[in-house]
Order: structure tokens, then C-alpha cells, then sequence
């Protein structure tokens, strides 16, 4: 539940700069190509969810992914931010969270 709670929160705020770009539908899909590529290596999900391994580490193994699957650089930065406040574990839900921001909004009722 907090951490369903937490995630909404930061879909809300990275969906708020997505509107000020005028930019969902690019965010959402990198946000999901992201997540895919989680998915697909758990070992690198692990290493960025894990509080044994150093921060800068992280960053750097996040930018040199980031390099490679061409994300803005706004959701690059978001992304550090989630590994900056150990926040990368629940990007999925983060992720749903937008994408239900983004219908809504679509639809007018957000």
C-alpha cells in the first residue's frame, strides 16, 4: 500500500512535467522500455534495487543502459532520481501509475 502510494506520487510529478511538454506518449514509452529491459535482466534490476552496492556505481551503470535504449533527457533524470532515492524496485508500479494519469487525461477526466 505505501509503496502504491509512493508511486503515484512520482508518476504524478514526472506526469506533470510530461504535460508541461506537451510529451505523454514519448514518456510513457520510454518509461516502458525501461521497465522492459528491468524485466529482461534481473541481475540488473537487482543491482540498481540493491543498498549494498554504491550509488555512483549505479549511476553509472544506469547511464551507460540509458545510452543504449536513447530516452530523453528528462527521463533520464528521472530515472537517476528513482536510483538516487532507491525508488528504481518499484518503477513498474510507477509506470502503471502514468499510464493510468495518461488515459484519464485522454479521456478528459483527469
Amino acid at each position: 500500500m505505501i509503496s502504491s502510494n509512493i508511486a503515484k506520487r512520482y508518476a504524478r510529478a514526472f506526469f506533470a512535467i510530461a504535460a508541461e511538454e506537451k510529451r505523454y506518449e514519448e514518456f510513457s514509452q520510454e518509461l516502458s522500455r525501461f521497465s522492459a529491459v528491468l524485466k529482461e535482466n534481473k541481475s540488473l534490476s537487482e543491482f540498481l534495487a540493491n543498498p549494498v552496492f554504491d550509488q555512483p556505481d549505479k549511476k553509472a551503470v544506469l547511464e551507460s543502459v540509458l545510452e543504449r535504449i536513447a530516452v530523453s533527457p528528462l527521463t533520464a533524470n528521472f530515472l537517476k532520481l528513482l536510483v538516487d532515492k532507491r525508488r528504481i524496485g518499484i518503477l513498474s508500479d510507477i509506470e502503471g501509475s502514468y499510464r493510468e494519469l495518461m488515459d484519464n487525461a485522454l479521456r478528459g477526466s483527469g
